[in-house]
């Protein structure tokens, strides 16, 4: 089965993605407050942009099959904006 065509547990996904945010996340608070980070928890790559939607188009262009959380540096789950997940079945669970 191809990758973009397996199945993404979305709950697991972002729950790697927060954990992964917190072991990284001094590499870049407190002096990238405010900028966004895409980041996928699989693979352990992150991007980083001014904007979330820089970040995710940066993050795409160099991984177009591959999902990608969007974190804003130095804010809790208000700075977690989206998920996105390029023509994935996604599976919620709870």
């Amino acid at each position: 089965m191809s990758e973009v065509n397996k199945n993404i547990d979305r709950e697991k996904f972002v729950s790697d993605a927060e954990r992964y945010y917190e072991q990284i996340k001094s590499k870049y608070e407190p002096d990238l407050i405010g900028k966004f980070l895409a980041i996928n928890p699989e693979t352990k790559q992150v991007y980083l942009a001014d904007t979330s939607l820089d970040a995710l188009e940066i993050a795409k262009k160099e991984n177009p099959k591959t999902g990608f959380f969007i974190k804003k540096i130095g804010f809790g789950a208000i700075g977690t904006l989206a998920t996105y997940f390029p023509n994935k079945n996604l599976s919620q669970h709870g």
